[in-house]
């Protein structure tokens, strides 16, 4: 059975601050579970369309919230759309993990849980290739992701394993193979 799934800003009037500004949430709903989660935005009630659920656009102030909120909307079922795209499991945990910035995926944490992943399926020593290739790959660069990867990064990263690691060709060619199996589960 495939999941439904929406998103909408909601005003939450029960946690109305002293000054009297009421916080938004964006309220997520996959299949019958829905859960709210903070924007970190408030505004007045005064101010709030209720039958669209946003801003009203009556001061710049609002006009500027409305396009924030109607962009993090977009953002996030774009979001869902490319994950069901690809056949992933939608749920509510998956769904609210968007909007917390601890749960993204980079580059490292990627390939140290594929390296866990692949524990059963691969040589003792093709697991100690990948799990080399990418402490090469911390110490040239701790705070390397994925949208730094970029062919004058190869290059440097390569001439880096040269000159300074006194890497051969044969431990270059590993160090590339390995990063690029990684870059290919990555993109599956």
């Amino acid at each position: 059975m495939k999941l439904t799934y929406s998103i909408k800003s909601v005003l939450r009037p029960d946690k109305k601050k002293a000054d009297g500004t009421i916080p938004i949430y964006f309220s997520v709903r996959v299949g019958p579970y829905t859960t709210r989660m903070p924007t970190g935005k408030f505004t007045f009630m005064k101010d709030w369309n209720v039958k669209d659920n946003c801003p009203k656009k009556n001061c710049k102030a609002n006009q500027l919230l409305a396009s924030y909120l109607a962009q993090k909307l977009s953002a996030w079922e774009l979001y869902m759309l490319e994950l069901e795209t690809l056949g992933k499991p939608i749920t509510i945990t998956v769904a609210t993990n968007y909007f917390k910035e601890n749960t993204k995926v980079t580059l490292y944490s990627f390939f140290e849980e594929q390296i866990r992943l692949w524990e059963e399926s691969k040589q003792r020593c093709t697991l100690k290739s990948y799990q080399s290739t990418l402490n090469v790959l911390r110490q040239y660069s701790p705070k390397l992701n994925f949208g730094d990867l970029s062919y004058e990064f190869l290059q440097r990263w390569d001439l880096h394993m040269s000159k300074v690691r006194g890497n051969a060709i044969g431990g270059k060619f590993t160090r590339h193979k390995c990063l690029k199996a990684i870059i290919n589960e990555a993109i599956k």
